[in-house]
């Protein structure tokens, strides 16, 4: 995995920024003043920060236009012009289409959130399943293997100094 300094970082967020606002990749390279090939190099060399920025920034211009449509629409509400009744349908239509498409981007973020929540708790153990190399870990699959089913009951606990499974090495 290559190394991302705080300059190229804070490039990137800029970057994704202006990806998520609809720029191509030939503004955004002229905004931060570096190649275009450069700006789109970043996803994949860094292509989990990359997926995180844009996904924040995505959202974050979501949850704009969403707010945006929101005051469009009640702005409407209480404008009455007969004159402009094309244009009111049009942005009207426009704003409620973006708002509809911000309430389900906020469930699906909930739903995300939710997920992240439930597999929080498996944490520790994917920690202590990373910490270990490949023999550790080939050595610790069959001590699961041979063992008997497990038994519902108490997770493991944080015991930081207790014993664990035999490991090889």
């Amino acid at each position: 995995m290559n190394k991302l300094n705080a300059t190229t970082l804070a490039r990137m967020r800029t970057a994704a920024e202006l990806r998520a606002a609809g720029l191509s990749w030939d503004a955004i390279a002229e905004k931060i003043g570096r190649h275009e090939v450069s700006c789109r190099r970043w996803a994949e060399r860094y292509p989990d920060e990359w997926r995180r920025l844009l996904t924040c920034m995505e959202e974050r211009a979501l949850r704009h236009a969403g707010n945006e449509a929101l005051s469009i629409l009640r702005r409407l509400a209480v404008a009455v012009d007969p004159r402009k009744a094309e244009d009111k349908r049009v942005a009207q239509r426009a704003a409620a289409f973006l708002y509809a498409k911000q309430r389900e981007a906020k469930a699906r973020w909930r739903r995300r959130d939710r997920q992240d929540q439930a597999l929080a708790k498996y944490a520790p153990l994917i920690a202590y399943l990373e910490s270990l190399d490949d023999a550790q870990r080939h050595a610790y699959i069959a001590h699961l293997a041979a063992g008997p089913a497990p038994q519902p009951g108490p997770g493991p606990t944080d015991d930081v100094g207790g014993t664990g499974p035999p490991v090889a090495g």
